[in-house]
């Protein structure tokens, strides 16, 4: 076999290589790039005002959901509606806030982490605890 033909060879060996890598990492990125956060049930521990019930609202990412209704001891999880969240990115925000017209009382911010898994975080502000459970999966 000539040198040429070998080195042909070994060129068409490693088009083929590279191209067949490209195509794994490509694939890969598809499947795995997106992180999706559904926040599953909300509980209010301990209410922000007087007046035995809090009106909730919380932004997940760049939506806003709400307005719930709260009385203490309370968890929300149907009722929710599953909100969920994607992102290329390594976390997504939260936050609530208790909307008791005409005055908004910011409770408090989280940032949830691109783990995958079930996960929850407490909310504590403004005189009031809430429970955030969520879960985190890859797309």
């Amino acid at each position: 076999m000539s040198k040429y033909r070998i080195t042909a060879l070994l060129a068409g060996v490693t088009i083929a290589t590279g191209l067949m890598s490209t195509a794994a990492i490509s694939s890969a990125s598809a499947t795995g790039s997106h992180c999706k956060v559904t926040a599953t049930a909300l509980k209010a521990w301990e209410l922000q005002d007087g007046d035995g019930k809090d009106e909730i609202r919380f932004e997940l990412g760049d939506n806003t959901y709400g307005t719930f209704t709260f009385t203490q001891g309370q968890k929300r999880t149907e009722t929710l509606g599953h909100p969920y969240e994607v992102t290329s990115g390594s976390s997504v925000s939260f936050d609530i806030w208790e909307r008791d017209y005409p005055f908004t009382k910011d409770i408090d911010t989280a940032t949830l982490s691109c783990t995958d898994g079930s996960h929850h975080v407490e909310l504590v502000g403004a005189g009031a605890d809430y429970e955030l459970w969520y879960t985190t999966t890859h797309q």
